[in-house]
C-alpha cells in the first residue's frame, strides 16, 4: 500500500508540475485556449485528480464559457462537497451570470467554513506595508495568493512589496500577472504603466 501510495502521490506531483503548472502560466499570460489544453490534458491523466478539474473550471470561467464552467465546478463539488476554493471559484461564475442569490450563499458557506476570512492576509499585508515592514507584507500577500491565485489586485500589491525589497524581477513578475488578470481597461492601463516604470528603470 505504501509503494502504492506513493506511486499516485508522485503521479499527483507530475500532474501538478507538469499540465496545471502549464495550464496556470497560460493564464497568466492571457493564454487562454493554450489553459484549456494543458488542463483537459490533466484530467484525461487522471480522472480522479479534482484539482485538475478546478482549473479547468477557471480556464472556462475565463475563456467567458460560464455553463461550461458551471458543470466542471458542480462536478467537482460532487465530489468533493466541502472544497471551498471549487466554492469560491463556482461563486464567482454564479456571480458572472447575475445568479447573485446563489453566488452569495456559496460565499456564506465558504466564509463559514474557512479558518481565516477572505482577504483576512491581505488586510495583514497592507497594514504591513503602511508601517514599512515589507518582509512580512510579502509574505501575507503570497500567502493570500496561495487561496486566491487568480486575484489581480494580490498580485500587484505582491509587485509593489517584491519593489520595496529590491526584488525587481519578482516584481515585474506579480505585475505581469496583474496585468493578464485585471479584469477593466483602466486597471490593466495603471498595471502597465507601472511595468513600463520598472522596465524603464532596469
Amino acid at each position: 500500500r505504501a509503494v502504492l501510495r506513493e506511486a499516485s502521490e508522485e503521479r499527483t506531483a507530475a500532474i501538478e508540475g507538469a499540465w496545471l503548472g502549464g495550464a496556470a502560466e497560460a493564464l497568466a499570460h492571457g493564454q487562454v485556449s493554450d489553459a484549456y489544453w494543458w488542463a483537459r490534458e490533466a484530467v484525461r491523466q487522471d480522472a480522479d485528480f479534482l484539482s485538475a478539474y478546478n482549473t479547468l473550471g477557471v480556464v472556462y470561467r475565463r475563456s467567458g464559457n460560464p455553463a461550461a464552467a458551471e458543470q466542471v465546478f458542480t462536478y467537482a463539488l460532487s465530489r468533493d462537497p466541502a472544497n471551498t476554493l471549487f466554492m469560491s471559484n463556482f461563486a464567482m461564475v454564479l456571480k458572472d451570470e447575475g445568479r447573485a442569490a446563489e453566488s452569495k450563499m456559496l460565499t456564506d458557506i465558504v466564509e463559514r467554513k474557512q479558518p481565516f476570512a477572505p482577504f483576512h492576509f491581505f488586510n495583514l499585508g497592507s497594514d504591513a506595508m503602511r508601517l514599512g515592514d515589507f518582509k512580512t507584507a510579502r509574505d501575507m500577500f503570497m500567502r493570500e495568493l496561495v487561496r486566491d491565485p487568480y486575484n489581480h489586485e494580490f498580485h500587484f500589491w505582491a509587485a509593489a512589496a517584491f519593489a520595496r525589497l529590491g526584488d525587481s524581477a519578482q516584481s515585474k513578475k506579480h505585475l505581469a500577472i496583474a496585468i493578464d488578470f485585471a479584469t477593466t481597461r483602466s486597471q490593466h492601463d495603471l498595471y502597465a504603466a507601472k511595468l513600463d516604470r520598472m522596465k524603464a528603470y532596469n
